[in-house]
């Protein structure tokens, strides 16, 4: 639900706008040249990041990484909701991987939250705290990158494999391997 919710609200917000205005362009140049500039700027390495300034330094590492994550998640999931369309439905890995990393950003970003709030008010914990924040982004930047790069395509073999099962399962009609002690 969550990987789906999010992709709705892009198709929705986004592109059904740009869909439209598809369909006489010249007469919208205002909604078709600011999203062109996005994605240019994409493809240049130069994406809008939001900003989490107000991390103190000790957590500029995970603010850093939850900035990098969520422009790099914006981007990704907007091309998955054009190249599927509607057919997103069917697209049950990658859903699974959307919802993966917004998964992980959100638990990145409420680390992050409590440590700052540690870290400003002077707390004995706030050292360990920023550590743990840290630590969190950090493994959770590996998690993401990986899911970012299946949600690009880059886990073929895998899906395939993990298809193959599935449809084993379904002709079944149940878990296929008995217990191994005969149980």
């Amino acid at each position: 639900m969550i990987g789906l919710t999010g992709v709705q609200s892009l198709a929705k917000d986004v592109l059904e706008p740009l869909g439209k205005a598809q369909k006489a362009p010249l007469a919208n140049l205002g909604v078709l040249l600011p999203f062109a500039a996005t994605m240019l700027k994409e493809r240049l390495g130069m994406a809008d990041k939001p900003s989490l300034a107000w991390a103190p330094a000790p957590l500029r590492p995970a603010a850093e990484m939850i900035e990098s994550a969520t422009a790099a998640f914006g981007s990704a999931v907007r091309d998955l909701a054009i190249k599927h369309r509607k057919g997103i439905l069917e697209q049950q890995l990658q859903v699974q991987r959307v919802a993966d990393v917004v998964i992980d950003i959100t638990a990145a970003s409420a680390a992050l939250s409590r440590a700052a709030k540690a870290y400003e008010s002077n707390a004995a914990s706030a050292p360990h705290e920023v550590a743990i924040a840290n630590l969190f982004a950090e493994e959770a930047k590996h998690r993401i990158a990986a899911n970012l790069r299946g949600v690009r395509g880059g886990t073929k073999t895998l899906d395939k494999l993990k298809m193959d099962v599935a449809v084993q399962v379904l002709e079944a009609g149940a878990y296929i391997p008995a217990h191994p002690t005969g149980i």
